[in-house]
């Protein structure tokens, strides 16, 4: 209905908006100050960020510890009780210890893994806040949480037992006792252990917290309904701290059978959103957790402020002909009562997160919907990066808006434009050739250097039923040091070792090797660090030098063996092997040497700028400096947004080979790789 309607529905929507009387009040700025989650293949914030980072898909094929799936699926969509999906984003096993919390141990089989699994989280979001030990006033500290689907997989085989004898009468008992343990025991922690809704009384509970607690269902949006809920409380004065989350682990065969049924599943496994191959969703399971305070409280207690929440606005689709299909009309009213509240133009925003299921209708709707709200408020043609956490990870349901803000808030934090993945041909209905938006399917610098307003974001999330909710994000920038794109983790790490004589090295080399092989497991890091602060202390001229460049403890194994056949005179060097040929007589001088036109091409540093703070700064030095000098800044011509076509690719590179952009497009850069070097402590002789 709504491809036929086009832009006739959006012209209506416009003209909805131009008369809506709403009332918005002055919206203060939120601090979000901590973060935790629980996500496939991350089970922490930093793991998460990396798998964004690094375009990590984390759909997988349904475990096996998940089941026989082979009872459930058939290729065939109208085939009855199966599903013609196997593929999904999975937690894997987290460790939970009943004593940490002052629970008794045998009381877990009667609680559900979700309210273990947020109980968890929400303690990890108050420790990456600070607060583990400092104290804060925990009787005006909320819990709100997005939950939905009713009961969880604990409460549908509770409820399957319950409904034992009304199916098999008095074969009931004999097919319980067969099942064993799959059908659990009735006791007096079941109901609370079961109910969903109890998730954030537990946390409140077992952390001590007197302020509200309660979950907010509003199917895939629960979870910005509950920020959206939770802003206000913190506005009204009723609380000062809130643990806001998303939680949702109904992966088994209910949510299964019941998406498949919708026709809602990827018949492929993967959420192609916005991608001419889309084909539906995949579903995911789920934790994610934030603290939020009033800015100006964060400021006075001196909390890590890792973005602020601007607005935040909702809305109804209305009246429709289904419960199911997405509304522009809906969706525009929520984001012009979102912009209202944070009294900002929308046209100021450079990142959204799109809800981006990765269904045909869902993203065509989304894209124009949102690009007819830009241009209304004079957005130029691809003046904003839009993705969706979805093509990574898959649809989170009540948790999916708060891992979209998490993406948000860390991309904000690091100044970083993160990746969309799964998108190779843009869907052509969709429009995105004359939209203001345009597909980020590559992990790129944030480069902000002329606006006179910090980098923004929206999030938005909707939900069966016609709920919407979007939220506006924004960086901080109070008194705050630039802090590394990329996080703490790195693809490969560094080794270095030097001795006296060669004997040293290998006998070095080999004990460390044994070590790897015992099973000692050091974060890579951790050792690289270790290893090297003794090598630079001992460093002096007349000594033998070894280094390895490894990405696992396994490579590192590997290649120490390597390095000791080499020093023993029996091996030939191989890639991320370095060994001296004999003792060095005097610390080596160093040259720099700048390469000039003809060495750029689009996308040139981006990993270093993405990674370093000074090499960055350094591009949106040069982009201010030449403020006007053409037709974009040059840092648009430096980083151009990633293309789909060879034409377009040809085009860019074009643009960057013209005399005036390419002589100080490398100088910006060679600019920032100095200051890095300098940084690092590396200066040129020459």
């Amino acid at each position: 209905d709504v491809a036929r309607a086009g832009t006739e529905i959006l012209v209506d929507a416009a003209a909805a908006i131009e008369t809506d009387e709403l009332e918005t009040e002055e919206f203060s700025p939120l601090a979000i100050v901590g973060m935790s989650c629980v996500l496939p293949k991350a089970t922490n914030i930093d793991e998460f960020w990396q798998n964004v980072l690094g375009k990590v898909s984390t759909i997988t094929e349904i475990p096996g510890d998940r089941g026989d799936w082979d009872d459930y699926f058939d290729a065939d969509p109208s085939a009855r009780d199966r599903t013609y999906s196997r593929w999904g984003g999975f937690l894997e096993k987290v460790t939970f210890d009943p004593m940490e919390f002052g629970m008794p141990p045998n009381s877990l089989r009667s609680i559900d893994p979700l309210h273990l699994l947020a109980l968890k989280a929400a303690k990890d979001a108050i420790a990456d806040a600070g607060y583990s030990k400092r104290p804060f006033d925990r009787s005006r500290t909320s819990v709100i949480l997005g939950l939905s689907g009713g009961a969880g997989e604990l409460g549908n085989r509770y409820s399957l037992r319950a409904h034992m004898p009304y199916l098999f009468g008095e074969n009931a008992q004999k097919m319980i006792d067969a099942a064993g343990d799959a059908l659990p025991e009735w006791n007096e922690d079941s109901l609370p252990g079961m109910l969903l809704n109890v998730t954030a009384g537990r946390i409140a509970n077992r952390l001590d917290f007197g302020g509200l607690n309660f979950g907010v269902d509003a199917a895939c949006s629960s979870s910005l309904a509950a920020l959206h809920v939770a802003a206000r409380e913190l506005h009204s004065g009723s609380c000062d701290t809130v643990v806001i989350g998303g939680a949702d682990n109904t992966n088994g065969p209910n949510g299964f059978l019941s998406f498949g049924k919708t026709q809602a599943l990827s018949a492929t496994g993967a959420c192609h959103t916005f991608d001419a191959r889309a084909d539906g969703i995949a579903i995911s399971e789920g934790v994610v957790m934030m603290v939020i305070k009033r800015l100006e409280d964060a400021e006075r207690d001196g909390d890590r402020i890792y973005a602020l929440i601007r607005g935040t606005g909702g809305s109804s689709d209305g009246k429709a002909k289904g419960l199911t299909a997405p509304r522009a009309e809906g969706q525009i009213s929520a984001l012009d009562r979102a912009y209202k509240s944070a009294h900002l133009s929308p046209a100021t925003v450079e990142l959204f997160e799109a809800h981006g299921t990765g269904t045909v209708v869902g993203d065509r709707t989304e894209i124009r919907a949102l690009s007819s709200f830009l241009a209304d408020a004079g957005a130029e043609t691809a003046s904003a990066a839009i993705g969706s956490v979805k093509s990574m990870l898959g649809h989170t349901k009540a948790a999916a808006g708060m891992a979209g803000l998490a993406k948000v808030a860390l991309a904000l934090h690091r100044k970083v434009l993160p990746a969309t993945i799964g998108v190779t041909v843009p869907n052509p209905e969709a429009g995105f050739d004359t939209s203001a938006v345009y597909i980020n399917s590559d992990t790129r610098p944030w480069i902000h250097s002329t606006a006179s307003y910090p980098r923004r974001a929206g999030i938005s999330a909707f939900g069966f039923g016609g709920t919407n909710f979007h939220v506006v994000a924004e960086e901080y920038t109070g008194n705050v040091e630039s802090v590394a794109g990329g996080g703490d983790e790195w693809p490969v790490e560094l080794f270095l070792w030097n001795g006296e004589n060669r004997d040293t090295l290998i006998e070095t080399m080999n004990l460390l090797a044994a070590d790897i092989v015992a099973g000692a497991t050091p974060r890579l890091r951790d050792l690289a660090m270790s290893v090297c602060e003794r090598a630079v202390v001992t460093r002096a001229p007349g000594r033998f030098e070894v280094a390895i460049v490894a990405g696992s403890l396994e490579d590192l194994r590997s290649k120490l063996d390597d390095c000791a056949a080499i020093l023993a005179g029996r091996g030939a060097l191989r890639n991320g092997v370095f060994v001296s040929s004999g003792a060095v007589t005097e610390i080596p001088r160093t040259a720099f040497l700048f390469p000039g036109q003809g060495s750029q091409y689009p996308g040139m540093l981006s990993d270093l700028a993405i990674r370093f703070a000074t090499v960055r700064e350094a591009i949106e030095r040069a982009d201010t400096t030449l403020d006007g000098a053409f037709d974009s800044s040059l840092s648009r011509y430096v980083f151009p947004p990633p293309t789909f076509t060879p034409e377009a690719e040809a085009a860019s590179k074009r643009a960057l080979t013209d005399t005036r952009v390419a002589q100080p497009a490398p100088g910006a850069g060679e600019t920032g790789a100095v200051h890095l070097l300098k940084e690092l402590g590396v200066s040129p002789s020459m």
